[in-house]
């Protein structure tokens, strides 16, 4: 989650890992990290980001 920060990397992981993140059970986990960003008392920077992929990641319902 840590890469949220620095959008190149965060693309770059979400790339490499497509195969896996894109499964219902990728996209699963990546939204219980975002909660647990979103639930504590964090920077903006995380935050931010946390909450706009959780947004792009509940646009992709299947």
């Amino acid at each position: 989650m840590a890469s949220l920060a620095v959008p190149e990397l965060a693309e770059r992981i979400a790339a490499e890992r497509a195969g896996d993140l894109s499964t219902r059970s990728g996209r699963v986990s990546w939204l219980y990290a975002c909660a647990g960003v979103l639930d504590n008392d964090t920077d903006p920077v995380f935050t931010d980001a946390a909450r706009h992929r959780a947004e792009t990641l509940l646009g992709q319902r299947r």
